[in-house]
């Protein structure tokens, strides 16, 4: 069995620990017992506040603390300087906690806490940018130049294209070998209908492949596709 300073507890406990403790250590441990980074612990932290928190003056203090915990990690990112650690820790967890004072039965109240909304946006954006910058290597590995060319001058026209044409997109996309995921990001509006042009335009091919030999395979293939294009 753990002790209790070995255990490391999820970030609704390690909110909740802050927002009672009676004292300024008992906020501080509760920082070290937990996997959130300082910015994410932030961000927890900022979003619950007013959750816990009713009385005015007191919910100033503590954003104010909050606040200055933000800057010491600001001029951590800047200055490389790691000793400022501590004081960002300090005013996150003890400078929150100590900040009740006209309201201290709001401290203890039950309260349900709700997931910081910044960080899933952050993890959406995140998954938004990991399908663009896929995308952008597979066109660029087509038309031999940089990913960030594409993203900035072809990505754009792409775009556009995918938008205006849905019945061409779908061949470029057989073309690029594109994803699902691709494709809803070329064009959210024409994405359905050009995810199923492309999987008839993939049984088409997969068809005439079955079917065709040789020479006369091949153009069979190409009137096909060709038709089907039309």
């Amino acid at each position: 069995m753990l002790r209790a300073r070995d255990r490391i507890y999820e970030p609704f406990e390690t909110v909740r620990r802050i927002f009672i403790a009676k004292y300024a250590w008992q906020a501080k441990a509760a920082v070290t017992q937990t996997n959130l980074s300082p910015n994410e612990l932030i961000q927890w932290i900022n979003e619950n506040l007013p959750k816990q928190i009713s009385n005015a003056e007191d919910l100033w203090r503590a954003y104010e603390a909050l606040a200055k915990a933000d800057v010491y990690l600001g001029r951590i990112v800047k200055s490389g300087s790691w000793d400022l650690l501590s004081y960002a820790v300090e005013m996150m967890s003890a400078g929150v906690s100590l900040a009740v004072i006209n309201d201290i039965k709001a401290k203890y109240r039950w309260v349900k806490y709700s997931f910081p909304q910044r960080i899933v946006l952050m993890a959406r954006t995140k998954e938004v940018r990991q399908i663009r910058d896929d995308l952008a290597a597979i066109i660029a590995r087509h038309i031999h130049t940089s990913k960030r060319v594409v993203k900035s001058d072809v990505l754009p026209f792409i775009k556009v294209i995918f938008d205006v044409n849905p019945r061409y997109a779908a061949a470029l996309a057989v073309g690029l070998n594109l994803s699902d995921s691709m494709i809803k990001y070329l064009s959210p509006k024409n994405a359905r209908s050009i995810i199923k042009a492309v999987r008839d335009i993939r049984e088409a091919i997969s068809r005439l492949s079955r079917e065709g030999r040789g020479t006369g395979r091949e153009k069979r293939r190409g009137h096909g596709l060709e038709s089907f294009l039309k």
